[in-house]
C-alpha cells in the first residue's frame, strides 16, 4: 500500500508492477489544499487498511487551518476488500485533536481498534500548536489516543505520559509500547492510564517499532 494524495494497493509482490488506485483522500473545501499522508501514518493488517493525512498542512499561510483526518476501508458500506475501493470512506474521528498525525497502529487482534499518536503541526517539529495568533479551535491535549470502532470516535489514553511529540506505536500482548521525543514507553494495559520508561531505552526520540 502506498499512500500520497492518493492511496494505491499492489497485491502482486512478485513484481510490483500492477498498481490500482483505491481511494483519493481529496482536499480542503476552504483553502483547496490536497490531503496528502506523510511520515508513517498508514497502517495495513489483511484487507483492513487505515491512512492518516493532513492538509492544510501547516499554519502559515493566510489561509491555512491545518486539518487532519483518516481514511479508512473498515466500517464502510461494504466490506474490505485489497486491491478494490470497496468500503474506502473518510472516518469521522471524533475526539481525535486537529494536530498532526504521526503513527497509525492496528490492533492485531480486532481490525476495528486502532491506536493513534500525535504531534503538534510539523514533522519537523519546529511548528508547535497554540502560538500567537493560532486560531485553531481543536488543538485539545494528549498524544495517545485508541478508537475501537473503526476511527469514528478516540479516546486519550495518555494517562501519566510525558506531554512531548509522539510518533511510535505499538502492542505488545496486553501492553502498548510508545515512542516518543524523550524515548520508549510501556503500558500497564490496553488502558494506558498508566506508562513507565522501557527498560534501557536511551533517552532519543523514537521513529518506528517492530516487534521482532
Amino acid at each position: 500500500v502506498a499512500a500520497g494524495s492518493l492511496v494505491a494497493e499492489s497485491i502482486d509482490i512478485a513484481t510490483d508492477a500492477t498498481w490500482a488506485t483505491v481511494f483519493d483522500l481529496g482536499a480542503d473545501e476552504a483553502s483547496g489544499a490536497v490531503h496528502q499522508s506523510r511520515s508513517r501514518s498508514l497502517d495495513v493488517q489483511g484487507d483492513a487498511a487505515y491512512v492518516g493525512w493532513c492538509g492544510p498542512c501547516n499554519v502559515l499561510g493566510p489561509d491555512s487551518t491545518f486539518q487532519r483526518g483518516i481514511a479508512t476501508n473498515v466500517g464502510g458500506d461494504q466490506p474490505p476488500q485489497k486491491g478494490t475501493s470497496n468500503g474506502w470512506h473518510q472516518a469521522s474521528a471524533r475526539g481525535l485533536p486537529n494536530r498532526y498525525i504521526y503513527n497509525i497502529h492496528i490492533d492485531p487482534q480486532d481490525v476495528r481498534t486502532i491506536y493513534v499518536t500525535l504531534g503538534e503541526y510539523s514533522t519537523a517539529r519546529w511548528l508547535p500548536s497554540g502560538q500567537y495568533l493560532d486560531t485553531n479551535p481543536g488543538i485539545g491535549t494528549g498524544h495517545v489516543f485508541k478508537s475501537t470502532d473503526a476511527g469514528e470516535t478516540f479516546t486519550d489514553i495518555s494517562g501519566d505520559l510525558p506531554d512531548v511529540v509522539t510518533t511510535a506505536i505499538i502492542r505488545r500482548g496486553n501492553q502498548l509500547i510508545v515512542g516518543n521525543d524523550l524515548g520508549a514507553f510501556i503500558s500497564v494495559d490496553l488502558s494506558g492510564k498508566n506508562w513507565a520508561p522501557l527498560g534501557e531505552v536511551p533517552n532519543v526520540p523514537i521513529a518506528q517499532f517492530v516487534i521482532h
